[in-house]
């Protein structure tokens, strides 16, 4: 049975059209590397892990399964960008559905 992990690399790598090869250029990874993970022959050490979370801009929680959403990516807004972001998110969330 393939890991969450494993699933979860090859879900990443797929979305983001890359090649194994490609995915490697960006982790500092052969491809044979990548190719192990997604089989689940390997697991990543943690820095490799951190390396991986990094590049998806995931967080390493769920890349192992321990969150089910990917983390919402709020790099380079502001303090009040991000709240009023986080507003809107509660205020989608809130809506009845239709």
């Amino acid at each position: 049975m393939i890991s969450i992990l494993a699933k979860r690399l090859q879900e990443l790598r797929l979305k983001n059209n890359l090649s194994q090869m490609q995915m490697g250029r960006y982790t500092n990874l052969s491809a044979s590397v990548i190719s192990s993970y997604e089989t689940g022959a390997r697991t990543p050490t943690i820095e490799n892990l951190i390396t991986i979370a990094t590049v998806f801009k995931v967080s390493t929680d769920y890349l192992l399964g321990l969150e089910h959403e990917p983390a919402l990516n709020t790099d380079g807004l502001s303090v009040r960008e991000t709240e009023a972001l986080q507003t809107l998110i509660d205020s989608l969330k809130s809506k009845p559905a239709h």
